[in-house]
């Protein structure tokens, strides 16, 4: 059974609006968990995920200048 005292806490700083979307990263690919958007410089949280997992985080700026300034990912994130 697993242990769902995870927490998983990101900083985005942006005047723009954005999409945070959390993935669990399994051996056929990736599974969504959750999505939030917002705007500005904010504190997402994603809590109560579970210990025995693998995660990925990724943030889409809606209002980036060029596409390949869009998307920031982070990978392999392990609770202990």
């Amino acid at each position: 059974m697993e242990n769902n005292k995870g927490l998983i806490e990101i900083s985005v700083n942006t005047s723009g609006k954005f999409i945070c979307t959390l993935h669990t990263e399994k051996g056929v690919g990736l599974e969504k968990v959750s999505e939030k958007t917002g705007s500005g410089n904010s504190v997402i949280k994603f809590k109560d995920l579970g210990t025995e997992s693998l995660y990925m985080v990724q943030v889409e700026f809606l209002d980036a200048p060029s596409p390949r300034c869009s998307k920031l990912q982070l990978s392999q994130i392990i609770i202990e």
